[in-house]
């Protein structure tokens, strides 16, 4: 079912959890989309955000390179204030757990399914190269350590899982 993540079409308490997975750096609105989240799960029932969560220092540097890869990205939020969305929505949840990590993927491979416009996938593929040994844009790129020495990205990654009370 297609939907709008700020007006889910399901009743108060349709699940019993809700899980969203690398959507909210594509959210205008994710306090919305989280209040929406927790109205639609049923108490006791789990709410699971998982999304790219820059370091807060580098989270600039991050947002630029990724709306360049992708237009549709708005912001990814660093991992306290992904944790941090749940106090706007007065609603009645608890935090469960978070986890930080890393997903590594093939740079070449993401900059071939990425949907440049401002700029071409080279033009990507130079911005990664030149940050290797750097980590300014907080993406850890860098050359694999076999024969291949394919370039390599780390997408920074948090998931926060709440309960409803």
């Amino acid at each position: 079912m297609i939907g709008d993540m700020t007006n889910l079409p399901f009743h108060d308490e349709s699940f019993d959890g809700v899980v969203t997975r690398y959507t909210f750096h594509h959210l205008q609105h994710p306090i919305q989309a989280l209040t929406e989240m927790i109205r639609v799960t049923a108490k006791g029932g789990h709410i699971v955000v998982l999304d790219a969560t820059p370091h807060k220092d580098k989270k600039d540097a991050y947002n630029h390179f990724e709306r360049l890869r992708d237009p549709s990205h708005t912001t990814a939020l660093y991992p306290l204030e992904l944790i941090s969305l749940s106090s706007s929505c007065n609603s009645s949840i608890e935090l469960v757990a978070t986890q930080s990590s890393s997903l590594t993927l093939d740079a070449i491979g993401l900059i071939n399914r990425a949907f440049p416009v401002e700029v071409n996938r080279e033009e990507l593929l130079h911005l990664l190269r030149s940050d290797v040994g750097i980590n300014a844009l907080d993406f850890n790129a860098r050359y694999s350590n076999d024969v291949s020495n394919r370039l390599l990205v780390s997408f920074p990654q948090t998931i926060v899982v709440w309960k409803k009370l």
